[in-house]
């Protein structure tokens, strides 16, 4: 049909083209697979906690020193306690020595002995049709310190507490901590959060409280941890922090359409699609309750039911 050699490199340039829109169309696909899936894996990493830095165990031991001084201070009158003058006047001063106790640089013991051993273990996140591997770990630390060196790096006056000493160890995050979480029993606690939405109660809404940075918010809508609440005043005098109740049931009709019309709208949130990772139905969900007991779900799972 297309004898002349002119046709025949204009069909097959035409055939060539033709083959590269389903080429381009996959690529685009598989692009936008890679994309998700790189997405995935840093969503659920972020989520798990990401990599570890582990770091010590390290002793740090507290110093002290007592340094005397030369002060100068206004003699005062042992019966009238009032400023002594002199003849001009002014007042009289007298000097007197003043011992203090300071602090110095602690010590910082490392251990000449230390064995750790670490179990790996290998679980999967499943979010839409991606599955990422995440990793826990089980450390065990056995050590050994040498205190005798210690001494050799005290001053003449200095004293070392050895019943202040401090254990440390570092982590690079206390996001991937798995385990019951230690809140502490402090009036203030270290400030981290910048708010928080708690449906817990009880020991978790104390420790909020006492955790919350200043000018924080925290707003209280559950009670499946207790409804008891044990706190102080002061992270509400020191810090700022407000603590907000949340009452949906006497919600006025018109403040809750305008509430869901700006949760459709403006605060919808972005990435529903990565949050809602799968959908279950009414019979399904016996089979997903062991799955959130062993941590193994990342996202939500939405439960359909059918009328």
């Amino acid at each position: 049909m297309f004898r002349s050699p002119g046709l025949r490199f204009i069909a097959v340039g035409v055939l060539a083209l033709l083959m590269f829109i389903p080429l381009n169309l996959v690529s685009g696909i598989v692009e936008d697979r890679a994309g998700y899936s790189r997405g995935t894996i840093e969503s659920v990493s972020r989520d798990w906690g990401g990599p570890q830095l582990f770091s010590g165990p390290l002793v740090v031991i507290p110093v002290t020193e007592e340094v005397t001084y030369d002060r100068r201070r206004e003699a005062v009158d042992a019966v009238s306690a009032l400023t002594l003058r002199d003849d001009k006047g002014n007042p009289v001063f007298e000097q007197f020595k003043e011992t203090v106790t300071e602090t110095r640089a602690p010590v910082y013991l490392y251990p000449d002995r230390l064995d750790i051993a670490v179990d790996v273990t290998t679980t999967r996140r499943h979010r839409g049709i991606f599955e990422v591997p995440v990793y826990t770990a089980a450390m065990q630390m056995q050590f050994h310190y040498d205190a005798a060196p210690v001494a050799a790096t005290l001053g003449e006056k200095e004293e070392i507490h050895w019943q202040d000493a401090a254990l440390r160890v570092f982590l690079g995050s206390n996001h991937a901590l798995r385990g019951e979480a230690e809140m502490g029993d402090r009036p203030l606690e270290k400030a981290r959060w910048g708010g928080a939405v708690d449906n817990v109660g009880g020991k978790v809404l104390g420790w909020l409280t006492r955790s919350t940075v200043p000018f924080g918010n925290i707003t209280s809508i559950g009670l499946a941890g207790g409804v008891e609440l044990n706190t102080t005043v002061m992270p509400f005098i020191l810090r700022g922090v407000s603590l907000l109740g949340i009452n949906s049931v006497l919600v006025p009709h018109a403040l809750r359409m305008k509430v869901w019309s700006r949760l459709a709208g403006d605060l919808k949130p972005r990435h529903l699609d990565a949050i809602v990772t799968r959908e279950v139905t009414m019979d399904e969900l016996p089979g997903v309750f062991d799955e959130y007991i062993e941590g193994s779900v990342t996202g939500r799972t939405v439960v359909k039911i059918e009328s």
